[in-house]
């Protein structure tokens, strides 16, 4: 029996060494802003900067359920523009917990991707989509693929 308490103390402590490694090891990004890479080139966008309009539209979940989007924000292609970027082929769009969405070249030329403004961070819409799973929440990250 005390073995296997020995053993259960010893698996929990290793799995928390992991998990201490793994979130030392994830990108940090500069706090109120948001990374754009391109190659090897990195840029930071203060929240403060983006320059906001309003958007307005609806979205559609996975259950087919939709809702009405109305809040202030701006399209992602504009955000890239700020940044000098160009974009070719895509982005991924990558949250503070690594949850990504890839948005292609084509999509960005429309007017249907969006970062919105939640209290302390951005959200990506993409308006046409027939779901939300690339709604990411929580926008740290911007890589140009």
């Amino acid at each position: 029996m005390k073995k296997k308490l020995l053993l259960i103390v010893l698996l929990c402590a290793l799995t928390a060494v992991i998990a201490l490694i793994h979130m030392n090891s994830r990108p940090k990004v500069a706090e109120n802003s948001i990374e754009i890479i391109s190659g090897d080139a990195t840029t930071n966008i203060s929240l403060d900067d983006i320059s906001l309009i309003d958007v307005k539209g609806t979205i559609v979940n996975g259950k087919g359920e939709t809702k009405d989007i109305n809040a202030k924000g701006c399209l992602l292609s504009s955000l890239l523009n700020q940044a000098k970027v160009t974009v070719t082929d895509s982005v991924k769009v990558v949250s503070s917990d690594e949850y990504s969405a890839t948005i292609t070249a084509d999509e960005l030329k429309g007017d249907a991707v969006y970062l919105i403004q939640n209290e302390d961070s951005y959200q990506l819409l993409v308006f046409t989509d027939q779901n939300s799973k690339r709604n990411v929440k929580d926008v740290e990250r911007i890589e140009v693929q």
